[in-house]
């Protein structure tokens, strides 16, 4: 099964996409920060990651890079 990780920090939005993805089928791996996030990268090892660019802490666009670093 095609597993996607959901890296966003507003509760309603990842909750709105998860659902809408695991009735698409797709298996739903979700983080509530980019630091969550990226231990769920190396955990799951999802096949796709969406990520919410604008995120205390770290932010998406850094934690790309995080994960880019990983492979």
């Amino acid at each position: 099964m095609f597993k996607i990780l959901v890296i966003e920090d507003n509760d309603d939005n990842r909750d709105i996409l998860k659902q809408q993805l695991k009735y698409l089928g797709y298996e739903v791996v979700e983080a509530a920060d980019g630091l969550e996030g990226l231990n769920q990268v190396a955990k799951e090892q999802p096949d796709l990651v969406i990520v919410d660019i604008m995120m205390p802490g770290i932010d998406g666009i850094t934690l790309l890079m995080k994960i880019k670093e990983l492979d």
